[in-house]
């Protein structure tokens, strides 16, 4: 046997017993960005400015997509992978893309019928949510534009940071310390108090349980339907300590790091 051959089954062996021996496994994806998410493919999201990057499940860059002229993403809806929502705040716009990150459609310019809108998610119900931080209005639009109903909240100190559509027909928003929820028709429902939110499911709430100095981060999974919490890991340190800058399939924990770095843990 040769011996680079001997070389590579032993670094191999060694690498493996390592990981094993290790809670978990660090991954460094050759992408950069400040926001990460995945669909339920597993495939990962990542925004840097005007740009957004696809990665399949290995954090290898599948496609991107860029346009200087509308400005910064400020947030991606990735639930339906072969309809894929960008978001432009500064602009005003809202973009629809394939699963390879090709237009379907025209920007719908939000501003010619509303103003100060500061989040906007997709039903699964084919419309789109959108939340007016101004009026403090929660409308649901068609792809016309036109109103299909609105919702006024009265609330003070109410500042969401996130806005979801789950597939129970409900909508979530989560603030810094809660989460609120919604019904179809944008009613009132609840709230329950868990900050650094992640990402909020149908059944499931993914939070940081705990973000050290470092801004390493540990995160939990809370069951809604059985009211039981479980440890998912732990990873970082993650950009800024932002809830924006980690995402979680299945035994993965992507996350951003300080130097805008995407990487993946690996659970054991």
């Amino acid at each position: 046997m040769r011996p680079a051959a001997i070389f590579l089954i032993l670094f191999t062996t060694l690498s493996l017993a390592k990981a094993q021996d290790s809670p978990a496994l660090s991954v460094e994806c050759p992408a950069q960005g400040r926001t990460v998410t995945t669909d339920p493919n597993g495939n990962v999201y990542v925004t840097n400015g005007a740009t957004l990057f696809k990665l399949n499940a290995d954090g290898e860059i599948l496609f991107r997509y860029t346009n200087f002229q509308q400005g910064n993403i400020s947030s991606i809806d990735v639930d339906n992978p072969l309809k894929i929502m960008v978001f432009y705040k500064e602009a005003s716009l809202i973009l629809f893309l394939d699963e390879k990150l090709v237009p379907v459609m025209e920007p719908l310019d939000l501003f010619s019928r509303f103003h100060n809108i500061a989040l906007a998610t997709y039903s699964t119900d084919n419309t789109i949510w959108l939340y007016d931080e101004m009026l403090q209005d929660l409308i649901n639009i068609n792809f016309q534009l036109d109103e299909i109903s609105r919702n006024h909240l009265s609330w003070e100190d109410f500042h969401p940071l996130r806005f979801y559509s789950l597939q129970e027909k409900q909508l979530a928003m989560c603030t810094e310390e809660s989460i609120y929820y919604f019904d179809a028709f944008g009613t009132y429902l609840k709230q329950l108090p868990f900050p650094h939110v992640v990402t909020v499911y149908n059944s499931a709430i993914d939070y940081a349980s705990s973000i050290g100095s470092d801004h390493s981060m540990t995160l939990t999974r809370y069951d809604t339907r059985r009211m039981s919490s479980s440890t998912l890991g732990s990873c970082g340190p993650v950009l800024n300590g932002s809830c924006d800058a980690i995402t979680i399939y299945k035994n993965r924990i992507f996350f951003i790091d300080n130097k805008f770095q995407l990487n993946y843990v690996i659970i054991p």
